[in-house]
């Protein structure tokens, strides 16, 4: 999940514990808990489809991920998070999700660990780690 530090705190809001911990998401808070609002990017393991089975439409007729996420919360399951400054999208509509991922992977900083044979190349953005597998085509 993806935070941004906001001024305004009339949206959804992340809580926290004492240690830095994940707690809870707070729609439209009164009292805000803390000033990071859910940026509307998540990147979630496939636990959170359990999570999704059991929830209802809400009142606009959507499931909510965010209660899914609040579930997973109250399960116990450790829900991490990142911040990103500087910026923050209502993620509401295509183009504004096409715009957070721009603005996301613009932060992130290529690595590559694993080996490269010599008759390929990477481009862009990549990550390739030590575990990661060529495929036939590479050997």
């Amino acid at each position: 999940m993806i935070l941004c530090e906001v001024e305004n705190t009339t949206i959804r809001i992340a809580k926290f514990n004492k240690n830095g911990k994940l707690t809870g998401l707070v729609e439209k808070p009164k009292q805000p808990p803390s000033n990071y609002a859910l940026t509307g990017i998540y990147f979630l393991k496939p636990t959170v489809f359990e999570m999704i089975k059991q929830l209802k439409p809400s009142w606009r007729g959507e499931i909510e991920i965010s209660e899914a996420i609040q579930l997973l919360l109250g399960k116990g399951c450790n829900v991490g998070y990142q911040f990103v400054k500087g910026w923050w999208k209502d993620t509401g509509a295509p183009e504004a999700i096409l715009e957070a991922n721009r603005l996301v992977l613009d932060e992130l900083k290529p690595e590559i660990k694993g080996k490269i044979e010599n008759k390929n190349s990477i481009q862009g953005r990549v990550t390739r780690s030590k575990k990661t597998q060529q495929s036939k085509k590479e050997h």
